[in-house]
């Protein structure tokens, strides 16, 4: 039976994107039902982007499911048979209730299995997770809230992860019963 280990080298990230809102350095916040602000003063030390990847394939390579060594991303051959690409589709502190600020990040993410004549999708989702911000001092909360996002990233990170492994081991029965 096929474990995660056995599909690390046959899974590979392929594009991973953040939305135009969402993408800069600078933090966004969300003010009310339409409208968005920018903090120009407090933000990310690289872009999303950046930070984000890197933290999903050091995340998934502890887990075992990436590959060591392939850090060719979109543009590399990475060996896989499965093509994960995700999309943060939002990214920002959300300040409409003054009482219960909180981090948001929502990811569509897409699994792909590579086959001979393309590409099949063998799942698509979407994931959105909050944390409610601490009370705290109005000069901590750029602080407070990249920390935030650090959880936040690490849950969503994991319900994809909880979602590969489904996914693989349902691959690996399947493949199983077609041997027999």
């Amino acid at each position: 039976m096929e474990t995660m280990k056995d599909a690390a080298v046959r899974m590979r990230l392929g594009t991973f994107s953040v939305a135009a809102p969402f993408s800069g350095r600078a933090f966004v916040y969300r003010v009310d039902e339409a409208r968005y602000e920018t903090d120009y003063y407090h933000g990310f030390a690289a872009p999303p982007r950046e930070l984000l990847r890197e933290a999903a394939v050091e995340y998934w390579r502890g887990k075992g499911i990436y590959p060591k060594g392939d850090d060719a991303g979109e543009s590399g051959t990475g060996g896989g048979s499965y093509i994960l690409n995700l999309e943060v589709i939002e990214l920002y502190g959300d300040f409409r209730n003054k009482r219960t600020p909180a981090a948001v990040l929502s990811i569509y993410y897409v699994l792909m299995r590579q086959e001979e004549k393309g590409h099949n999708v063998v799942f698509e989702r979407g994931i959105t997770e909050r944390r409610v911000l601490p009370q705290t001092d109005v000069s901590e909360v750029p602080e407070v809230l990249a920390r935030a996002y650090g959880e936040v990233l690490g849950i969503a990170l994991q319900t994809i992860f909880d979602d590969l492994t489904l996914e693989m081991r349902r691959q690996s029965a399947q493949s199983a019963v077609q041997q027999q």
